[in-house]
């Protein structure tokens, strides 16, 4: 009998950001996407079809962070949000922090296969400043002053963040040329979303300024720790 086939276990670095072995990528995906412009008969029949039009890539990865000060080592990403990072437009960046794993990066971008996103000509966002410095490995760190999800210094306290997401995303808009294939893009309204979550009491907890308050939820229990959570957002100027 034939041996089965060996399964082929990778997962690629499609931003390339792994270097160094910090960022470890964990999963990775590209789709591509053709746009047909079809013609019907008058009865509804098929008479002819225009395409592929704007034929465009999506982008997807996860990787998990192997260093020791997160907002370095993510260097442009962090700085100019937005750009071309190996080629593919950065359309959505996610951080993970928690209290009960390593910190978890997501990425998606995009690419068109006509008038292709270069680098230089993109709007880019800050969001550095909003980072944690010299952070790596699990827990919760100190976030900054115009960061500010704050409560009691544990033990003294009874409240404590037990996890953070932060998503950075812009509104990309892309507008096909005269022959129907993508021609041209641009990136507006910068947007920082936070969700927080942890044990305690709610009522403990500052938002920072910088920020606008989404909503909270709290939930009391008779068998264990009080919850709570929120989301907030705040804006980023442009680079």
């Amino acid at each position: 009998m034939a041996a089965e086939p060996a399964p082929g276990f990778t997962s690629a670095d499609l931003f390339g950001i792994a270097a160094a072995d910090k960022f470890i990528a964990q999963s990775s995906s590209s789709t591509v996407n053709n746009t047909y412009f079809p013609v019907l008969k008058a009865n509804g029949d098929f008479s002819c079809e225009a395409g592929p039009l704007d034929v465009t890539t999506n982008y997807t990865n996860e990787f998990l962070y192997c260093g020791s000060d997160i907002k370095t080592d993510l260097g442009a990403l962090a700085t100019a949000y937005g750009t071309i990072t190996n080629a593919i437009h950065i359309d959505n960046l996610t951080l993970v922090l928690s209290n009960t794993s390593q910190p978890t990066l997501s990425i998606t971008g995009h690419q068109h296969a006509v008038y292709l996103h270069t680098t230089g000509a993109e709007i880019t966002y800050n969001w550095a400043a909003v980072l944690p410095t010299s952070h790596g490995g699990v827990g919760i760190p100190a976030l900054g002053t115009n960061y500010t999800f704050t409560a009691a210094a544990i033990p003294t306290g009874v409240t404590c963040v037990t996890d953070i997401t932060l998503t950075m995303t812009s509104t990309h808009t892309d507008v096909p040329g005269s022959d129907g294939n993508h021609f041209a893009g641009t990136s507006t309204n910068g947007l920082l979303t936070a969700s927080v979550s942890g044990i305690g009491l709610y009522s403990e907890i500052t938002v920072g300024s910088e920020w606008t308050e989404d909503d909270n939820d709290t939930s009391d229990s008779n068998t264990a720790f009080d919850t709570w959570s929120l989301t907030a957002h705040r804006y980023i100027l442009r680079t």
